[in-house]
């Protein structure tokens, strides 16, 4: 089951939010006078103010964590109620003003985790990527946040950075720590995996919900109802269908990050015409297609680069068919090998634009066989040539490039 992060907009979202907050805070941490605290929900009154957005993320219909952002009004912010941030303020407005504009603050707080979900990173980093989004709807230069010590090592993987050390704060029961980021740094973070895509793609992700998927999970099947395409943040994600001649699932393409799919759900309502499936676990922005025709509307001029992101998917998905209609073997292999090599990932410990290096990818014979349509012993035997002449490394589950296969003529040759 997804786990979906979205911005609370309900009534019913918003009785989760703050009733999650107590149950998180009170409840399973003891703070605030602990779980006897009465009513069984915490706000305050950042919660009333104009520019504030509570995020929330559910597993099906169970809420499990949610985080509030404030924009700058100029009565205050949250963090501000715990220390004095008043000399960033000034460093961000010295800042701003160098650049010729002014800085726009906004303020991260009421992160709450349910306990079973406390280890899942991705859950973290996907409400605080829906936070980036909406920081660049509003302009936001430079973010704060009071943050429970315990998170605070989370916080400076995306680009905080603590103004004092710990502080007790009898009120709560805890300590937090100050800390802060320039908005553009929390923007790279956020954003750093589709810097390549479309940029009509990138605007209409700061306007959407994420979905994190576990590997193996559906995304959409072949003949559900449409209203919303993806565009992939991490991962990989397999696209199929089901021949009715050939009596199996052929595997159309495979994905990776800044790839979109399902994009015929914005331009009808005709059912899915193709399986989706996450290969690994998968983060996905879902746009939806009001906001896409919205996007469009504000903007005809960006529906040029949307209709040749279209074609150029029909031109890949005409070449795949020819290759499986009247292709050898070998060229249906070769063809299958380079469709994963495209999604492949530096090696670990390896930077992006590192040269001609190793690149990984989580797939295996059968996922190649599947892709290029031939028989799982036929991907194998062909990945052990390429493995013995230096070309590739393989097990069951991941394949690791040493070299770009493009370059060789066919296996087993240099």
């Amino acid at each position: 089951m997804p786990i979906r992060v979205k911005i609370a907009r309900s009534a019913q979202e918003m009785d989760d939010v703050f009733h999650l907050r107590w149950h998180v805070y009170a409840q399973e941490e003891g703070y605030f006078g602990g779980a006897a605290h009465a009513p069984p929900y915490i706000t305050d009154r950042y919660d009333a103010h104009p520019g504030c957005f509570n995020l929330i993320a559910y597993e099906g219909a169970e809420p499990i964590a949610t985080l509030r952002l404030n924009d700058d009004t100029g009565a205050g912010l949250p963090s501000e109620l715990f220390w004095d941030f008043s000399a960033y303020r000034a460093q961000a407005a010295e800042e701003s003003g160098r650049q010729g504009g002014q800085a726009r603050l906004a303020s991260a707080s009421m992160l709450a985790i349910r306990r079973p979900w406390r280890k899942r990173r991705d859950i973290f980093r996907a409400l605080f990527k829906v936070a980036a989004a909406l920081g660049v709807q509003h302009g936001t230069t430079h973010v704060i946040a009071s943050v429970n010590h315990k998170s605070a090592a989370m916080y400076r993987r995306i680009g905080f950075r603590p103004l004092a050390g710990k502080i007790w704060i009898g009120e709560i029961g805890e300590h937090i720590v100050p800390m802060a980021c320039r908005f553009a740094d929390f923007h790279a973070w956020a954003f750093e995996r589709l810097e390549h895509s479309e940029a009509t793609l990138t605007q209409l992700a700061t306007h959407a919900e994420r979905l994190l998927y576990s590997a193996g999970e559906v995304i959409f099947r072949e003949g559900d109802r449409a209203a919303e395409c993806y565009l992939i943040d991490m991962g990989t994600v397999r696209i199929t269908r089901y021949s009715p001649q050939e009596r199996r699932v052929l595997t159309l393409s495979t994905l990776g990050p800044g790839e979109l799919f399902g994009e015929l759900a914005l331009v009808d309502d005709r059912p899915r015409s193709a399986t989706a499936t996450a290969t690994t676990n998968v983060e996905v922005v879902a746009i939806r297609r009001e906001d896409f025709h919205a996007q469009i509307g504000r903007d005809p001029a960006r529906a040029h680069e949307l209709l040749h992101l279209f074609a150029e998917r029909i031109r890949r998905t005409d070449e795949l068919a020819l290759m499986l209609a009247y292709g050898t073997t070998e060229e249906r292999l070769d063809h299958a090998l380079r469709a994963l090599y495209e999604v492949a990932r530096p090696a670990r410990g390896q930077r992006e634009g590192a040269g001609e290096a190793a690149r990984c990818v989580q797939a295996g014979p059968a996922e190649l066989a599947r892709t290029a349509g031939v028989d799982e012993r036929l991907a194998r035997r062909y990945l052990e040539s390429l493995a013995s002449d230096g070309w590739c490394e393989f097990s069951e589950e991941r394949i690791r490039f040493m070299r770009d296969p493009g370059l060789r003529s066919h296996p087993g040759r240099h």
